[in-house]
């Protein structure tokens, strides 16, 4: 991936930039491995403003007017903002809801937060996307590590039309004590949701797993697991989240021995601001489970 991007920005005229996803990838992006939905890989974007190159395969030029500000050198590349690949990747994505995956991803490796996101889509022209860009804004979470965590909790929102749920919130017994944190909390109805990927489907990720359920259960939470075959039907899907939450609605206990307030020794990390806040070392230390691995 890396030489990909480092060949297409040789072709780079004196004023433009690497842009979209390998931007974001050059500067640190975990999630963007310039492929597809599909797996196939997808060109890398160049922003080029009024000048002209030879058009070539794998690189698509945009001649969108760049500002000065919107070019920077990264590890000796060209390339244009994070705001202003993120918002060109947004627009140029495949539906609204791959862009809001696309700007939760961004912020999962802390390039754009949320707000400066929406300072941007807010100062944006009418333009081709920008109903994306703003759909993405409305939509994002900070908190999300997975493509398949935002698609599932899009599936919530959007077609089950329930309430916004929390992203990998950590959940705490009354004695402080952490017990878990799930991909999707619904807090009202203590309904917890978990996808599964290939990663879980090994034996001591699976007996992990089910530990997990135990220990969340015998404190209330009910559990509720997704897998990729699921994702398929989101009609079928959104049924089954709705009735989960029916039935966690009526299963739960009318005092719930596990709380969401964290003790003083937790250090938040559910932010960009959060995690941009953190020293190197507490970053190798409280964010190595989040290994850009399917969920």
């Amino acid at each position: 991936m890396d030489q990909r991007i480092v060949e297409a920005g040789a072709v780079l005229p004196a004023y433009g930039g690497v842009t979209g996803w390998a931007a974001l990838a050059w500067s640190g992006g975990t999630w963007f491995h310039g492929r597809g939905p599909d797996g196939t890989p997808v060109p890398v974007p160049l922003a080029i403003g009024s000048s002209r190159i030879r058009p070539q395969s794998g690189i698509q030029v945009t001649s969108e007017t760049l500002g000065m500000g919107d070019l920077e050198v990264v590890d000796g590349l060209a390339v244009t903002s994070l705001l202003w690949a993120l918002a060109w990747e947004l627009r140029h994505a495949s539906d609204a809801r791959r862009a809001v995956a696309i700007a939760d991803m961004a912020a999962y490796s802390d390039l754009v937060s949320r707000a400066e996101l929406e300072r941007w889509a807010a100062a944006m022209l009418p333009q081709t996307g920008v109903d994306k860009v703003r759909a993405a804004v409305e939509h994002m979470d900070e908190n999300s590590w997975s493509w398949q965590e935002t698609a599932l909790r899009l599936v919530w929102v959007l077609d089950a039309g329930l309430d916004r749920p929390l992203c990998n919130a950590a959940i705490f017994d009354r004695f402080g004590q952490h017990l878990a944190t799930c991909d999707l909390l619904d807090v009202e109805t203590g309904l917890a949701i978990e996808y599964n990927g290939h990663v879980h489907d090994g034996r001591p990720r699976a007996d992990l797993d089910r530990q997990r359920t135990t220990l969340l259960e015998a404190h209330g939470i009910t559990m509720i697991t997704v897998v990729e075959a699921n994702m398929q039907d989101r009609g079928a899907l959104a049924e089954m989240l709705y009735d989960a939450r029916e039935e966690a609605r009526r299963v739960g206990p009318s005092v719930r021995p596990w709380t969401l307030d964290q003790p003083s020794w937790w250090v938040p990390t559910e932010t960009v601001a959060d995690r941009r806040a953190l020293s190197t070392q507490q970053r190798a230390r409280l964010l190595a489970h989040r290994t850009g691995d399917a969920a």
